[in-house]
């Protein structure tokens, strides 16, 4: 039978020898065909070659499984297939269907589920350790088909979740995009439980809009706040959902300041180099001859670059302290004093950090201080809440130390050792030191009292509860994305959200 794939295979797509000169003369001689075989043009001499190959694992040169499936116009599934089943040798026993032991297949399902979904195993290693494990093998398909149905039926738990236990919820949102499809979470921040998950082809506010409207019918109305980042669609979608629930939804919304920061720190590596741009551009108007003596042709070009390297570089050390100002305005707590910070003063500090970013005259500034203020009243959000929590607190503290003065002592000795201990958590080695002192401080405050060290973890469950950021669905994102790495299987979006509905099932 004439083979149906070329001869010869392209340059751009040649094997490396010997595999490449096997190959070659196995289509000059035209072995015997495979009887009632999906590919008969695949003759047997190939698929002893195409064994060989995959036998040789970690060992074959890379490429080499994608450089078969190229030339014999097939996938890579099927030179996988035909390598294992032609890498026995022709007498070896196959193993009789009485030899085979008994497996339950929910037993087999949950193994399954279990290395795919908890160990991030792939579909191919998921094949080779059920076979290891049960002495069975399990198709790709099956693995596909398991999926999707352990998928159905966990997104039929969750969608019957009961959230009436739950009380004020402030929920994060962000979404991920990878393999064309954007995939829409919505996470509560104090337990990081999931609220929703959702796989679409395209985001916007419409989409959201939905999402929030599914969540809050399923929690009740409990949703109070939303952190968020800057997304362009996030403000329409509230009011489209609200539209499409029918009842008042009007929740906070606290900005990512996170996400402020990281662009206030590219404003300054911006600025920085425009500032290296001038100074380069200054020192090429001069040649150097020896050490300490430097010949300048043009005075005038080299005195005016100057000027304008000055000027960039007072414009960078201006924006610098803008930044700077602009991280401790969004902070809880004053790291020098240790007295919780209002929201009166921040907007203080977010008034003045604009007036002087405007004052540099630069669009770098100009561009950075109006998102700030665009944003300033959403990036405050969370001293709305702060403000009633710590009401409560000082007056339990009041009612135990019974002095105003002793109160205010002692929450800024807490507070401040509070600060110091998050910088050392993320990884500030300087602040080691001081973090130790103010702890060693706070522990004497509380030594013998135990109201004291109660008042203290109260303060402690404050602070570490309000929210600032979307890292509860940032951080669900991050273990998503790593998931979501090599499985070309979730392409399609009814997979992908089976798929999804198995990760939050299993987390």
């Amino acid at each position: 039978m004439p083979t149906q794939h070329p001869t010869a295979a392209p340059a751009s797509i040649a094997g490396p020898e010997p595999y490449e000169s096997a190959y070659q003369a196995q289509q000059r001689r035209h072995g015997p065909t495979v009887p009632g075989a999906r590919r008969p043009d695949i003759t047997r001499p190939l698929r002893l070659l195409i064994a060989s190959i995959v036998d040789l694992a970690d060992e074959r040169p890379h490429g080499m499984i994608t450089w078969l499936a190229d030339v014999l116009a097939t996938s890579r599934e099927t030179i996988y297939t035909v390598g294992e089943t032609w890498s026995q040798p022709p007498g070896a026993d196959k193993p009789t269907a009485t030899e085979a032991q008994p497996v339950d297949r929910k037993q087999l399902a949950r193994a399954a589920l279990t290395l795919l979904v908890e160990g991030a195993v792939q579909l191919r290693p998921a094949q080779r350790c059920l076979k290891a494990l049960i002495g069975q093998r399990r198709s790709l398909g099956w693995l596909c088909q398991l999926i999707d149905d352990a998928g159905e039926r966990a997104g039929a738990v969750l969608a019957a979740a009961d959230w009436s236990g739950a009380t004020r919820l402030i929920v994060s949102r962000d979404e991920l995009f990878m393999s064309d499809l954007a995939w829409l979470l919505t996470v509560d921040t104090r337990s990081h439980a999931i609220v929703s998950g959702h796989v679409e082809t395209q985001v916007d506010a419409e989409t959201w809009a939905v999402s929030l409207a599914l969540d809050a019918d399923k929690t009740g109305g409990r949703i109070e706040g939303l952190a968020e980042d800057a997304a362009k669609w996030y403000p329409l979608s509230v009011s489209l959902a609200q539209a499409l629930l029918g009842t008042p939804f009007n929740p906070d919304v606290q900005k990512d300041n996170w996400h402020l920061l990281r662009q206030a720190r590219q404003t300054v590596r911006d600025a920085e180099r425009i500032a290296l741009r001038h100074l380069a551009t200054a020192e090429r108007k001069a040649s150097r001859v020896r050490p300490g003596f430097m010949i300048i042709r043009d005075f005038d070009g080299w005195e005016a670059a100057h000027e304008r390297a000055a000027r960039a570089i007072a414009t960078a050390d201006a924006i610098c302290t803008g930044v700077d100002l602009l991280h401790e305005a969004l902070e809880l707590v004053d790291r020098r004093s240790g007295r919780i910070i209002d929201r009166a003063t921040a907007e203080w500090y977010l008034d003045e950090i604009i007036a002087h970013l405007r004052r540099t005259e630069s669009d770098l500034a100009e561009a950075l201080a109006g998102t700030i203020e665009r944003q300033a009243d959403q990036l405050l959000c969370f001293h709305n809440r702060l403000a009633t929590a710590l009401d409560i607190w000082r007056s339990a503290a009041l009612a135990h130390f019974e002095a105003a003065e002793v109160v205010a002592v002692f929450e800024q000795a807490i507070a401040r050792a509070w600060r110091l201990e998050r910088a050392v958590t993320n990884g500030r080695r300087q602040a080691k030191a001081p973090a130790q002192r103010a702890a060693a401080y706070a522990q004497a405050l509380c030594q013998g009292d135990g109201e004291a060290r109660h008042l203290a973890d109260c303060l402690h469950a404050v602070l570490d509860g309000t929210v600032r950021t979307s890292s509860a669905s940032e951080n669900f994102n991050s273990i998503l994305r790593a998931y979501l790495w090599g499985r070309r299987y979730l392409r399609g979006r009814r997979t992908a959200q089976n798929w999804l509905n198995l990760l939050e099932r299993y987390s």
